[in-house]
């Protein structure tokens, strides 16, 4: 029986297609505030957040560094969050990405309303370029905690940062940010220029205070019908700008440099492989995306994900026959991470999760 390993040596020899002990445990990408409510009345003690979703699961966790990701930008500092109306029933926010948006403040609203974005023209991008000075140290320093954490507990350092097509949907929402493509193109370049050079002086600061082990790019930049962008923009607006984030990451010893994209992302990967990308998630099956048919396409292309999050809701008669095609297949062939294609979703029972996790972690 092969030693124990750490959850660090786990998750980068998992990543480099290396033997490990047992598969990596992290069966689930996160869990809907709606399924904690379902899972407390349901009689589950001491779950009030994600946070404490993740540690009763026993997963191997990360040490994260949260720059900005699927929040905003990277922002430093970042716009307040703060209530600028409320008239009992709607309210009018600002976000931490400096988004003006409108809540309904009984919940009703579950769909944000986007008021107004941060950047509309060049005068707007000027604006707000302070906040994305690469050379602020303290956006990385403040993180000091999570890499000490890292080296004392044993975990892998990941570094979670906004996406190219991540970081210009913050900035100009997604409608606009289409038109800009075919109107403002030299704008959308600085853009990508000024990402580029964020991400980079991220990971060069990190340094100086420890080793980051995976960098996850927050894109979102696909849906159930496929990519939000052609390939053809892809190749000018975001695929350049990847390649220095790409080579300077693996020159400072990160392993993993990871896209996590929901929907059909079929005709992105080949581009995001060209960058130097070598790890996706989270291959979302109700949009089209079949991982065994992805690791024979792509044989280095680490993976998380591709599990039915769907099967969960049905029986455990459908949770067993989603294992029993997948498990061996992808575990045989290394490279994978296991778990469902997306966060637990309300119509989940406990009794279903705790069954799939008992079976999946049976597979050896």
């Amino acid at each position: 029986m092969s030693k124990a390993m750490t959850n660090r040596e786990r998750w980068l020899k998992a990543i480099r297609f290396e033997d490990t002990d047992r598969p990596v445990r992290f069966e689930a990408l996160g869990i809907d505030q709606n399924t904690i409510l379902r899972w407390q009345k349901e009689g589950v003690e001491n779950l009030k957040n994600e946070g404490d979703f993740y540690l009763q699961s026993g997963f191997d966790l990360p040490a994260p560094v949260m720059i900005g990701a699927h929040l905003h930008p990277g922002f430093f500092p970042e716009f307040e969050l703060k209530v600028l109306e409320d008239d009992g029933k709607r309210q009018l926010i600002q976000t931490q990405a400096g988004i003006l948006q409108e809540v309904f403040t009984d919940g009703a609203m579950s769909i944000p309303h986007f008021v107004k974005f941060p950047v509309e023209n060049p005068g707007d991008w000027q604006k707000i370029l302070p906040r994305l000075n690469p050379k602020d140290n303290e956006r990385v320093d403040r993180w000091k905690w999570s890499f000490d954490l890292a080296k004392g507990a044993g975990w892998p350092l990941s570094l979670y940062v906004p996406g190219c097509f991540g970081f210009q949907r913050h900035l100009m929402g997604f409608e606009n940010l289409m038109v800009a493509y075919v109107e403002q193109p030299e704008l959308i370049h600085q853009m990508s220029q000024a990402w580029s050079a964020l991400v980079i002086g991220v990971i060069e600061r990190a340094r100086f205070n420890g080793e980051i082990d995976i960098v996850y790019f927050w894109e979102d930049m696909c849906y159930k019908n496929g990519p939000m962008i052609s390939p053809k923009m892809f190749k000018e607006f975001i695929q350049p700008y990847y390649r220095p984030v790409c080579d300077r990451a693996l020159e400072l010893g990160v392993t993993g440099l990871c896209v996590d994209t929901d929907g059909d992302c079929r005709l992105l990967i080949p581009l995001f492989v060209e960058t130097g990308i070598n790890f996706m998630l989270p291959f979302e099956v109700q949009a089209g995306m079949d991982i065994r048919e992805v690791r024979k396409k792509f044989p280095k292309l680490a993976i998380q994900g591709g599990l039915d999050k769907r099967t969960l809701a049905q029986s455990k008669d459908a949770i067993d026959a989603e294992l029993s095609a997948k498990m061996d297949l992808m575990l045989s062939r290394k490279g994978w991470i296991p778990s469902l294609d997306h966060v637990i979703p309300p119509d989940v029972a406990y009794e279903n999760w705790q069954y799939y996790l008992e079976r999946i972690r049976s597979w050896k």
